[in-house]
């Protein structure tokens, strides 16, 4: 019963081979902001990728000990005025389910969460 509720309330993505096709790459956030208690979309990475490298959605995101969580195109945040890139490079927001950030709070994970390299961006290209 506790497993089935988990299922709904956290909805993972086990099976990756919606990015098999091409070449796969992975990145780390530059930054990775989390306040939840702000409401909805206050827990996020921000992602610095060579401008080359357009994406191809879906996308994975991977927070350790959260999971990880398929997200299409509308789920991604890419223009970003207030955040400085580097040249050469496009920034993306991705956030985590804020119910989720607040359950790995509650076991006593945020030093887990803040960390940038317990985050994951798996990715796959258009060229």
């Amino acid at each position: 019963m506790l497993k089935s509720l988990l299922k709904i309330l956290n909805p993972q993505c086990s099976d990756s081979s919606f990015l098999d096709e091409g070449i796969t790459f992975y990145d780390h956030p530059t930054s990775v902001f989390v306040k939840p208690w702000r409401g909805r979309h206050n827990v996020y990475g921000i992602f610095e990728l060579p401008s080359e490298r357009a994406l191809k959605y879906p996308i994975m995101l991977t927070v350790e000990g959260a999971g990880s969580y398929r997200k299409e195109a509308q789920m991604v945040k890419t223009q970003l005025c207030s955040y400085h890139t580097e040249p050469g490079h496009t920034s993306i927001k991705v956030c985590l389910k804020t119910r989720v950030a607040l359950l790995m709070i509650m076991r006593g994970s945020l030093g887990v969460l803040r960390n940038p390299l317990n985050w994951k961006l798996t990715y796959t290209t258009l060229n």
